[in-house]
């Protein structure tokens, strides 16, 4: 008999612990403060995937710095809010929030 991983909440967790993991191991071996550790456990698990894999340039003297300015462009470049916090739920991609205001080209006319 097999079993859903979605349906597994134990799973849920398992998951959110080696993410967590994932990125304690990446501030100790990179030694960023704790305010970057924090930052890298509220961004969505894909953005923090995505800055874990940004290679460090040769010359960096910031290392925490580097990995806060590679934050903020993934967040921006996933259309995420600014100070966007991850809900600890949701693994898969959300929607991204439209951007500026006012209504855009909509379509609606109908022609006869």
């Amino acid at each position: 008999m097999s079993r859903s991983r979605s349906a597994s909440p134990d799973n849920v967790e398992d998951r959110l612990s080696r993410l967590r993991r994932k990125i304690e191991d990446f501030a100790a071996d990179n030694r960023l403060d704790d305010k970057a550790t924090r930052i890298l456990m509220n961004t969505h698990p894909m953005d923090a995937k995505k800055v874990m894999g940004t290679p460090f340039p040769k010359d960096c003297r910031s290392t925490t710095a580097f990995v806060v300015s590679v934050i903020r462009k993934v967040e921006n470049e996933a259309g995420r809010p600014q100070g966007y916090r991850w809900d600890g739920r949701s693994w898969s991609e959300p929607k991204p929030e439209r951007r500026g205001g006012g209504g855009g080209g909509g379509g609606g006319g109908g022609g006869g």
